[in-house]
Order: structure tokens, then sequence, then C-alpha cells
């Protein structure tokens, strides 16, 4: 193969294994909890350090709690809540609340669950549910990149200098 057909291969080889996870869970929702009860979201990434939005608003009824917990924790979840009562840990956890505005960072790859809570005996909550994944930052994928050009297009003009 001729060199000038070395950095496109490169280029491109380059390009595909730094591409950055897009990510596309995305929630918009309006759910009404009954007293005692839950309702969880799947949010599945494929990469780390994936940043997870969350604009959550009561909109009439009792405050909730608010959970983001990863596979095993909501497990345990599950059935503390059978129990009547949960005590995990949570990635994020907000209690008693009308209203979260926040960024939550996933760190590893996987399943993650978000978790509304109505832990009140008497009083439903209609919940304004906004959430929404955002890829993480690919500097350093860039930066290698960049870097490797850089390198190939040394070693093809030392070729040619050299002939």
């Amino acid at each position: 193969m001729r060199t000038k057909y070395y950095a496109p291969l490169v280029i491109f080889a380059l390009l595909m294994i730094c591409k950055p996870v897009l990510a596309q869970t995305t929630v918009d929702d309006i759910i009404n909890l009954d007293p005692v009860s839950y309702r969880a979201y799947l949010i599945r990434t494929s990469a780390g350090n994936v940043v997870l939005n969350l604009e959550i608003e009561v909109l009439e009824g009792a405050p909730i709690d608010v959970l983001v917990l990863d596979e095993d924790n909501y497990n345990v979840f599950q059935q503390q809540f059978r129990e009547g009562y949960y005590h995990v840990y949570a990635v994020f956890g907000r209690q008693d609340v009308y209203s979260v505005k926040s960024s939550v960072t996933l760190g590893k790859a996987g399943d993650y669950y978000l978790v509304f809570i109505n832990m009140h005996l008497m009083e439903s909550s209609k919940v304004h549910i906004k959430a929404e994944l955002e890829a993480p930052s690919n500097v350093g994928g860039i930066i290698l990149l960049v870097l490797i050009i850089v390198i190939v297009l040394v070693i093809i003009y030392w070729k040619k200098i050299k002939k």
C-alpha cells in the first residue's frame, strides 16, 4: 500500500475509536403518584461520566422523594419498599421536595433508575418530570486525534525528504 493512503486510513480509524457517546435517553412526562407508591424510569448509559440533567416539579399534592439508583441498589430498594421503608445508597437523593433542578454525574456505564416516591399515607402527587442525558466531553479523544495526525504528517514529510 502506498504512503499516501496511510493517513486517511489512520484518521478514519481514530474517528471511529474516538467518537463521543451520544446519549439518547430523555424523559418528559407528567405522572400521578398514589399515596405510598413509586415510579421508576430506566436510564441506560453506554459510557461513564454521563450527566443526567433533572427538572422535577410537584404540580399538585404531597412532596416526593427523588432518587437516582444503580441497578444493585434499585433491587434492594424494591425489596425494602415492599416491606414499607427504604434505606439505600443513592447516586442522587432528595427527600420531601416540591421541586428539583440538578445535574447528576453517572460515573460508570450501566443501568440506573430514576425513582419518584410518594411516602405520604393520605395524599397523591401530580409530578412533571424532565430528565435528559448529556454525552460526556470527548476532549481527550480530540487531543489524541490531533496528536496522531501531526505524527502521521511528520512521518510522511520525513519519508518524502529521505527520497
